[in-house]
């Protein structure tokens, strides 16, 4: 298990509860306790989770609430949970991930590469952090720091021929075009909309 340090769990038997869900689930490459499907117009209608965050506490607000294990195509960094016997075949890519952002994506896409599949699991949790620090003048470099998107570029670039689009709960991201044209909310709607148009 990997957690962020400003994560709490809500009961002493939180481990067991976990533990009974993932023993449920076949084919696990990684689960987690936020997740994003594939499907929805808005990060908000892909979310999948039932955790708070913030001070003083809230609902998370990109999630709908679930009850049972879900298969998403990526986890939030928050907290994962990769079985032993599948990081010993794969561990996490440090010629992608070069700081903290976007680790379990990444791990989320390569799992399903290999025929796995990663879940979201009905677990509650506290996660202090409201989201990650905005850069300054995002209009000009995007909304979230540079590492970020030199991380998403390494990602776009892997994943391109697997993935059309990227689901994060930082956005969703076309894996047809560099970060560097996806960071302006506007632009990425024209891309979005290109897409579709072109798909017809």
């Amino acid at each position: 298990m990997f957690a962020h340090q400003d994560v709490s769990f809500f009961s002493n038997s939180w481990l067991e509860e976990i533990e009974r869900f993932l023993d449920s689930i076949t084919n696990l490459g990684i689960a987690g306790v936020v997740g994003m499907i594939e499907s929805g117009s808005s990060n908000q209608k892909r979310g999948r989770n039932i955790i708070t965050h913030g001070e003083p506490p809230e609902i998370w607000p990109w999630g709908n609430q679930i009850s049972k294990p879900e298969p998403v195509q990526t986890l939030d960094e928050c907290l994962i949970i990769i079985p032993k016997s599948i990081f010993d075949v794969f561990e996490f890519d440090e010629k992608i991930i070069v700081d903290w952002h976007l680790y379990a994506v990444d791990y989320c896409l390569s799992a399903k590469e290999r025929g796995l599949e990663a879940y979201v699991l009905p677990m509650e949790l506290y996660h202090l952090s409201n989201a990650i620090r905005r850069q300054k003048f995002p209009s000009l470099a995007g909304p979230f720091p540079d590492m970020y998107y030199v991380t998403l570029d390494k990602l776009i670039k892997k994943h391109c021929d697997s993935f059309e689009r990227i689901y994060t709960t930082c956005g969703d991201w076309s894996t047809s075009y560099p970060s560097i044209f996806q960071r302006s909310y506007y632009i990425q709607r024209v891309i979005v909309g290109l897409e579709i148009l072109f798909r017809h």
